[in-house]
């Protein structure tokens, strides 16, 4: 069954639909099925707001007219389901012949959410006529409060008991000023339940023009993600930050943190393959002694300092060093490779191997 939620307010321009194609996509990406039914007649625009493309021909309306099936106007956007709104109010567009299309689809979806328009009448009392729950969208502004705190009394008069808030565009540095009310304030204004906090972001007025879906990470998308989270029944802390450069600021520290643990692995990767490559040539070169192939100077022989030394000469390479010993007759009876102090190859023969005195 799924959970039937209106986005309501009393007045227009307090971002329901923004905040009600926010919180689908954010549903959405926590794996729910989600269908997002406009109910603002003859203004609607969730359609836009989720696909940035105006493609839906057939709404409600045309299913409850008889104009077209149930299935053919149901439309998907971005891994979200929708019905689009009339374009005109009609009288055959009763709360009964609503909630038939809104029984028929509920057992598809986990939720269905209800994009009312502004004011409490037409769409906005058959969205309150199916839904169980309500989230009242307010600005924290004398006017916006005064209408969203009606809005909130109709959705209790039409029985829907489980109402709460959320204070849409908060600026906090502005709210310090004294220029707008503050978290409490509009509470108590609107006489309901806090379920979350949308911050002030110019990033909201982008997705309004170019589609919800392309919202990059941004403070209110966050905060789209943390209500989300709340209407599912889940817990997690109020964040009422807005700035975006401090939110910004966490995303680089998080992507040069992954940065590092990359940058260390490569940098081991190679130090580990620098490594084997100098124990398997300095392998090779030890053999190649031992067997009689008379090499006058080890492999990776780059610039090397020789010392000579008694009964034999001592290679010192850039990572290496590299030593062989003679007999009386010039006969190679000893090498040995090292790394530092630690010997990785050598070989040594009680015959002996001539001396390659090319």
């Amino acid at each position: 069954m799924a959970q039937k939620i209106i986005i309501a307010s009393g007045k227009g321009g307090s971002g329901k639909t923004s905040l009600c194609s926010g919180l689908a996509l954010a549903l959405k990406d926590n794996g729910n099925y989600v269908l997002v039914v406009d109910c603002d007649i003859a203004q609607g625009c969730i359609d836009f707001m989720l696909s940035n493309e105006r493609k839906a021909v057939n709404s409600w309306g045309d299913v409850i007219t008889g104009n077209c099936e149930l299935n053919d106007a149901v439309y998907t956007a971005n891994g979200v389901d929708y019905l689009i709104a009339p374009g005109s109010f009609s009288d055959e567009y009763t709360t009964e012949a609503f909630k038939k299309i809104i029984n028929e689809l509920e057992k598809r979806y986990l939720f269905i959410l209800f994009d009312s328009p502004a004011g409490i009448r037409g769409g906005f009392s058959l969205a309150a006529s199916c839904a169980d729950k309500g989230i009242i969208v307010s600005t924290p502004d004398e006017v916006c409060i005064k209408a969203a705190s009606r809005a909130a009394d109709e959705l209790y008069n039409a029985g829907v008991d489980d109402v709460k808030l959320v204070i849409n565009r908060f600026d906090k540095e502005q709210t310090q000023k004294g220029n707008f009310y503050n978290i409490d304030e509009t509470i108590d204004g609107v006489a309901t339940q806090l379920i979350g906090v949308v911050p002030e972001d110019k990033e909201i007025s982008f997705a309004s023009s170019t589609g919800f879906a392309s919202l990059k990470d941004c403070p209110a998308k966050a905060a789209y993600e943390r209500i989300a989270i709340r209407v599912s029944g889940g817990y997690i802390k109020l964040d009422l930050s807005n700035k975006k450069k401090n939110f910004e600021n966490k995303k680089k520290k998080e992507k040069r943190r992954k940065s590092d643990s990359v940058l260390k692995f490569a940098f081991k990767f190679f130090a580990v393959l620098v490594a084997l490559t100098i124990a398997l040539v300095g392998g090779t070169t030890v053999l190649e002694i031992y067997n009689g192939n008379r090499r006058k100077e080890p492999l990776f022989e780059i610039p090397m300092l020789t010392v000579e030394k008694d009964n034999g000469k001592l290679y010192r390479g850039i990572l290496y060093s590299f030593e062989v010993r003679y007999d009386e007759d010039g006969k190679i009876i000893f090498s040995e490779m090292k790394i530092g102090d630690r010997v990785i190859a050598s070989a040594m023969t009680g015959k002996g191997l001539e001396k390659n005195n090319d």
